[in-house]
C-alpha cells in the first residue's frame, strides 16, 4: 500500500493518515495506535488520498483525494477535498480541480489553495475553497501557462498571495 502524509490536530491529538491499497481510506490514530477508518462523507473508496493539511479553523484537518471524485468515479475531474472535525469524522468535502495535487492552508484567512495538473482533456488551475463559508472559486490560469500545473504551492499571509510554481495566483 502508499500513504499520504500525517496530519495532527493538536486539540484532539490525533494523527489522520491517507491509506491506499486495494481501496482508499483514511485512518485516524492516537498515542495508542490505530483508532480506525474516519467514518462518514467519504462517499467512495477510489483515487488516493495523498495529502493532509491542519485546517486554521479549530479542530479540522482537510485530506486532498488526487484520483478520484466524490461519487467515486476513478476519473478525477474534478478530485475532491474531505474536512474532518475534531470527532474524526467527515462533515463536508469540496471539488478541488481536475486532477488536483498538492495543496496549502492560508493561515490568515483559512481559505485552501490547491493546483491542479489537469487530466482526461481539462484543464488544470488552481482552486480556492473557504471553509469557513462553503465557498469554492477557480483561478484561471490559462494564460499563464502552456503545459501542465505543478504541485508546488505555497502563500505568503502577509501579502495576501499564493505562489505557484513559477506564477503568482
Amino acid at each position: 500500500g502508499e500513504t499520504g502524509n500525517i496530519v495532527v490536530n493538536p486539540a484532539t491529538h490525533q494523527a489522520f493518515v491517507g491509506w491506499n491499497d486495494t481501496q482508499a481510506r483514511i485512518f485516524s490514530l492516537n498515542r495508542d495506535g490505530l483508532t480506525g477508518e474516519v467514518p462518514g462523507g467519504v462517499f467512495n473508496n477510489a483515487g488516493r488520498y495523498l495529502l493532509a493539511l491542519k485546517g486554521l479553523e479549530a479542530n479540522q484537518v482537510y485530506v486532498l483525494n488526487t484520483d478520484s471524485n466524490v461519487t467515486g468515479s476513478t476519473d478525477p475531474v474534478p478530485g475532491f477535498l474531505a474536512v474532518i472535525d475534531a470527532a474524526g469524522t467527515v462533515v463536508n468535502t469540496f471539488s478541488a480541480g481536475n486532477g488536483p495535487f498538492g495543496g496549502v492552508v492560508n493561515q490568515a484567512t483559512g481559505r485552501v489553495h490547491i493546483p491542479a495538473g489537469g487530466r482526461g482533456g481539462q484543464p488544470g488551475g488552481v482552486t480556492v475553497i473557504d471553509p469557513a463559508t462553503s465557498a469554492v472559486s477557480s483561478v484561471n490560469t490559462s494564460a499563464l501557462f502552456t503545459s501542465n500545473l505543478g504541485r508546488n504551492i505555497g502563500v505568503v499571509e502577509a501579502l495576501g498571495k499564493a505562489y505557484v510554481q513559477a506564477a503568482v495566483v
